[in-house]
């Protein structure tokens, strides 16, 4: 389907137009000023909808204006849309006099606005293009995508936790090779226990000089009482028989201190001042094992992250190779559009309108009538690749162009045309 017939009045800068394009290339050309943008802009207009309508479609002076579209389709539609001051107004009817009960709606479902300049897809920002090509080959990432983003965020997060966990570990030094604690708790019980041994030996020790000292003065007394007072007998032997009582507690006990050994404090005491360093750098060696247990545990959260990571990756990568694309080499990613695995602005300007071009026709398979406003910025070359792109579509590309070359299907001055081929 393609326009046959474009007929205008009085729309915008033109005055009384009719073009019956010859071939499915049709190169509008004029300097600046003429109508040669009021040309296209009038083809948009019959078929956009009031929202394609600028500001002010009728030519200066005027009052009203209009646009006529003539189609070879198989009902041979004929688009009208009259302009006067208090708006536009659409009409549709086909070769045998039908009307359409909703012509814009019509219109909406056989074209779409992309094809009114699809340079514009080039101007978009990236993630717009992305949007649209992923529309126009049924691809809706939308929920893998936030999936793989939510999944990222939290392998991020995670991968974070392992390396401080990690450097947490490596920030400790180990310094002994022990595992476990010393118990200082029993260390101090044995100590008080040698302790009080050994002060229950000062006191027999004490006691035993004391009764050495007693003995000593019981002897001097003896024998003064004796040389004194021998008539004392009895009393004498009863100090008799207390003397020979403590000379044998004298002898049992001098004989079982003679058997009891002191013990030895200052091993002990020095257990019990290493025993903090040891048990500091088994506490280290602790919280180190703990460290790497949870960097083992957060690295293998990562992996299984980054597992379902790549299953989505996978499966978009399916779903792109089992697309149907409109150009080869064309693709998208979550940063926009790529061609031959580059970002789209990093192609060439022919590259980057061939890809236009084949996105707004395959966006309008119904209707493939394609504008190309600023088509002076493509070259020769350029040009004949859309021409191509029309013939093997069997589309319709209106292309407008500064200058009167041989190129120029039609020649517009001053609203009229002065040259057509």
């Amino acid at each position: 389907m393609k326009i046959v017939r474009f007929t205008a009045e009085n729309v915008k800068r033109l005055k009384a137009v009719e073009i019956t394009p010859d071939g499915q290339l049709v190169v509008i050309g004029g300097m600046n000023a003429q109508g040669k943008t009021s040309v296209l802009d009038a083809i948009e207009m019959a078929l956009g909808g009031k929202e394609s309508v600028v500001r002010e479609p009728i030519r200066r002076g005027q009052t009203s204006a209009r646009v006529v579209l003539e189609l070879d389709d198989e009902y041979g539609l004929r688009i009208e849309r009259r302009f006067t001051k208090k708006g536009s107004t659409l009409n549709i009817t086909t070769a045998d006099g039908r009307t359409p009960t909703s012509p814009q709606t019509l219109l909406d479902s056989i074209c779409n606005r992309i094809a009114f300049d699809p340079l514009q897809f080039i101007r978009q920002p990236a993630k717009s293009q992305a949007a649209a090509l992923r529309k126009l080959v049924g691809l809706d990432f939308e929920q893998l995508d936030q999936q793989r983003a939510a999944l990222y965020e939290t392998r991020t997060g995670v991968n974070r936790d392992a390396k401080r966990e990690r450097a947490a570990a490596d920030a400790i030094k180990v310094t002994t090779a022990a595992t476990d604690p010393v118990d200082v708790t029993a260390l101090v019980s044995e100590l008080k226990l040698r302790e009080a041994a050994n002060r229950e030996i000062d006191q027999r020790e004490s006691k035993l000089e004391v009764a050495k000292h007693g003995l000593s003065v019981l002897k001097d007394t003896h024998a003064r009482m004796v040389e004194q007072i021998k008539g004392l007998q009895a009393k004498l032997a009863e100090l008799q028989d207390t003397i020979d009582r403590s000379t044998e507690w004298i002898k049992t006990e001098t004989d079982t201190l003679a058997g009891i050994v002191r013990q030895d404090t200052d091993g002990i005491e020095q257990e019990i001042a290493e025993s903090e360093t040891t048990n500091a750098a088994v506490r280290q060696a602790t919280v180190r094992r703990q460290h790497l247990v949870a960097a083992r545990e957060a690295e293998r959260e990562a992996e299984e992250l980054t597992r379902q990571i790549d299953a989505i990756d996978a499966q978009k990568s399916e779903s792109l190779a089992a697309a149907k694309w409109p150009v080869a080499g064309l693709g998208f990613d979550g940063d926009g559009v790529n061609f031959n695995g580059l970002p789209i602005e990093q192609s060439s300007s022919a590259e980057q309108t061939r890809v236009a071009v084949a996105i707004g026709l395959a966006l309008n398979p119904e209707l493939p009538v394609v504008l190309i406003r600023d088509g002076s910025l493509l070259d020769e070359d350029s040009l004949a690749a859309v021409a191509i792109q029309a013939a093997e579509h069997g589309a319709q590309i209106w292309v407008e162009r500064v200058g009167k070359g041989h190129e120029c299907s039609v020649v517009i001055e001053d609203g009229e045309v002065v040259a057509s081929k």
